[in-house]
């Protein structure tokens, strides 16, 4: 006798309880205006169109967005023995460049961040640390289907831990957010707000702020 297949519903209940990942759901204008967080989380109406967070005679908010915690991330790609190795790109070749920094060899080719005047500084004040993480931030819109109007917008994380051959791939960039639309939201900010102030949370519990490369 086999055993049914898992529902989708029961598919995503399985992935939080072995990662840890779950998203934050937060309100936000119905037309991307802003998100209700900050200086904005105990608004009632848009601070810019005046529209109505919640619905009529509810306290159901008329749209949320998702952010998706860094952390949790973070430590499951270090759950794994391989994915543990390949973060380990950063450290290995850092030490490589330091050797050769202190013997006087420069790299015949400046390809990587890792050949970059400010990274090297950082490293050797100590500013970037061998256990830190070292991520690029980047947002964009992104049209879901091509007949529809389904425009929304996704800020993802890219972890330059990795070799460059590996930290581009679909399964190694880390999605941090998804703000839906069809309009782009006007304060970004506030929509970006609950990632970094997680992140902030990371760094004050002994992530250095170096650790957050732009």
């Amino acid at each position: 006798m086999h055993d049914a297949p898992l529902s989708y519903s029961q598919v995503k209940r399985k992935v939080t309880e072995i990662t840890g990942i779950t998203p934050i759901y937060t309100d936000m204008c119905i037309d991307t205006c802003v998100a209700f967080t900050g200086p904005f989380a105990e608004l009632e109406r848009c601070p810019l169109c005046s529209k109505a967070r919640f619905e009529e005679n509810s306290r159901k908010p008329c749209q949320q967005f998702a952010t998706f915690p860094i952390g949790p991330m973070l430590q499951a790609s270090r759950r794994h023995l391989r994915s543990s190795k390949q973060m380990s790109y950063r450290q290995n070749e850092t030490e490589k460049l330091l050797e050769n920094f202190w013997g006087n060899i420069l790299p015949t080719t400046l390809s990587e961040y890792l050949h970059g005047s400010e990274y090297i500084e950082a490293v050797v004040r100590g500013d970037i640390r061998s256990e830190d993480f070292v991520l690029l931030y980047t947002i964009d819109g992104a049209q879901l289907y091509r007949s529809k109007l389904s425009d929304c917008w996704i800020y993802v994380w890219v972890l330059l831990d990795l070799a460059p051959e590996v930290r581009y791939r679909k399964d190694k960039v880390l999605v941090g957010g998804v703000i839906p639309g069809p309009e782009a939201p006007k304060n970004l900010d506030s929509f970006t707000y609950p990632g970094f102030h997680h992140l902030a949370a990371l760094m004050h519990g002994g992530l250095s702020p170096m650790g957050l490369q732009w």
